[in-house]
């Protein structure tokens, strides 16, 4: 019973983790396969893996920017498996979604900044 609730609680915790990425794809109107991609950690996690591997036998960590090399270079052993995204057509549709957000953010801040200043008479 014990294992069961938590196996519950994990997946609660999980539910909450994606939640607001979910809604981000939802309020974008993005859906369809495009959505099902960007709403997997899978793609980024298989790359951290790889990045790991490629790291495992480094035995002398120099200062950042060795690390950087080796991070980088991991990428690229890493990006020679990735593979085309699954609704990679719907893209273009992303960006424009993004952008019209972007947009319609900067004038909310814009005009929270105007009503913000006093008025003086």
């Amino acid at each position: 019973m014990a294992v069961a609730l938590q196996g519950c609680l994990f997946a609660a915790g999980s539910l909450r983790e994606g939640m607001d990425d979910t809604l981000t794809l939802m309020r974008l109107g993005i859906d369809g396969q495009l959505s099902k991609t960007l709403s997997s950690t899978n793609p980024c996690e298989s790359m951290i893996e790889i990045v790991r591997y490629t790291q495992r036998n480094v035995k002398r960590w120099q200062p950042g920017d060795m690390r950087k090399r080796w991070t980088a270079a991991g990428m690229l052993v890493a990006e020679q498996q990735f593979r085309r995204i699954i609704g990679y057509r719907d893209l273009a549709k992303l960006v424009i979604a993004i952008e019209r957000h972007a947009l319609l953010a900067a004038e909310k801040d814009r005009d929270r900044q105007e009503s913000r200043q006093p008025v003086t008479v």
